[in-house]
């Protein structure tokens, strides 16, 4: 049988996953099960504790499951004869040749082509078994990975025989984050305070939302413009944003109020222009404004303009995307979309009123606006978003910025949201 369990966070989605696992140990002796995680963290501090928990529940009632634990091989000798091996989606491949009985594919829809590892997971559960189990649990990520496989097999059938026997083999269980009494009291209200609504509807309920083309769906004019002029923001604090494109680069000035709201007030999107004068009128600007910026975020790629923004700006700090964390497009795109949407609050980025009108064809209105998923011939999104030279700098130019403002705060919140719910 193949299993998905679709969860929102903190619904207790790994904790199942593992007693599923147990089980299928026990109904099948001899027999080779493989837990996957995306991250050997997760396989070795979320996933295995669990394990041992459950093996040890089983030891004080009198029937033992474990028989050693080899720490060098993150692998499990079962008192039956069976072993439990314990892996990351990085070395999934290094499992060719092996067969299994059961396999558990620990939040999948965070990982990369969720569907291929799928995929090279089921040719490997294949050893003679009892009750063979291919079972996937996450929260989803929209109609797509695994879920989107899940969505593909039951829905494409040709007859009510056919459809019967598809569910006999395919099981989706769908469970909200809501559903567990066991959270925290100001545990949902973290979440509320943390997420947009999309993410409310996505991550919370766990319902499977139909992907937009549009990366930001919530942006327009009517929600997000600050009726402003230029000259209201002579003296206030602000950041420079500078994606520094070799050929198109993009700037931002981006003032951040002590509530924590952004508004982009001033940009810089122009082709053609030499690196000297793009400079010269960066300075300029900065110069009318009274004050230089607070911050300036700066593509680490770009080691040139880093050199000029320490040197012409010294008492600004300048900031470049250093971890992981910090350059993943897709959290950064995230915590943009939250603060363009959030789930309790009035909206947290704004753009002035003035850039809306005739804005450049490489506006940040354009870019907010245009950015987009690229879509596969059979109609499903790719999952990073593209890169066409003209909507994408000043995303990645805001994206940056964001993070670097407020990306702990929004950090913090996700790791609290998934690690407190269990």
């Amino acid at each position: 049988m193949d299993k998905f369990f679709c969860a929102g966070i903190g619904t207790g989605k790994s904790h199942a996953g593992i007693v599923e696992d147990i089980l299928c140990a026990l109904m099948n002796p001899g027999g080779w099960g493989l837990i996957v995680a995306p991250t050997y963290d997760q396989a070795l501090h979320v996933l295995l504790p669990r394990f041992l928990h459950w093996c040890e529940l089983l030891d004080k009632a009198g029937y033992p499951l474990l028989k050693r634990f080899r720490w060098s091989q993150m692998r499990a000798e079962l008192v039956c004869g069976g072993e439990v091996y314990f892996r990351s989606v990085q070395k999934v491949d290094n499992l060719l040749g092996f067969e299994f009985s059961w396999i558990h594919f620990d939040e999948s829809e965070t990982v990369a082509n969720p569907e291929r590892i799928w995929e090279a997971l089921s040719g490997r559960c294949r050893q003679t078994a009892n009750f063979r189990q291919m079972l996937g649990t996450s929260t989803p990520r929209g109609l797509r990975g695994v879920v989107g496989l899940f969505h593909r097999a039951l829905s494409e059938h040709t007859s009510s025989e056919e459809m019967r026997r598809l569910r006999s083999r395919y099981a989706f269980i769908r469970a909200t984050t809501l559903d567990n009494p066991h959270l925290p009291p100001d545990y949902v209200e973290g979440l509320r305070r943390t997420l947009s609504k999309r993410a409310w509807q996505q991550e919370v309920m766990a319902e499977i939302l139909r992907p937009a083309t549009a990366v930001f769906d919530e942006f327009s004019r009517a929600r997000h413009s600050l009726h402003c002029k230029r000259t209201d923001w002579v003296g206030a604090t602000y950041d420079l944003a500078y994606d520094a494109g070799d050929q198109w680069p993009h700037v931002l000035w981006i003032a951040n109020s002590p509530s924590g709201r952004s508004v982009v007030f001033d940009e810089l999107c122009e082709d053609g222009w030499t690196l000297d004068r793009l400079h010269a009128e960066i300075v300029s600007r900065c110069q009318r404004l009274g004050r230089p910026p607070e911050m300036i975020v700066c593509d680490r790629a770009v080691k040139r303009e880093i050199q000029w923004a320490f040197e012409t700006f010294p008492m600004s700090r300048t900031e470049r995307m250093n971890t992981r964390q910090e350059q993943s497009v897709t959290e950064g795109i995230e915590l943009v979309r939250n603060r363009l949407d959030p789930m309790m609050g009035d909206v947290q980025l704004m753009v002035a009123d003035y850039m809306f009108d005739r804005p450049p064809r490489r506006g940040i209105v354009h870019c907010l606006q245009n950015y987009r998923y690229p879509q596969r011939i059979d109609g499903t999104l790719m999952p990073m978003p593209l890169k066409d030279n003209v909507h994408d700098h000043g995303i990645d130019a805001l994206r940056m910025q964001q993070v670097k403002r407020y990306g702990e705060q929004y950090k913090l919140g996700r790791m609290v949201a998934r690690y407190t719910g269990g």
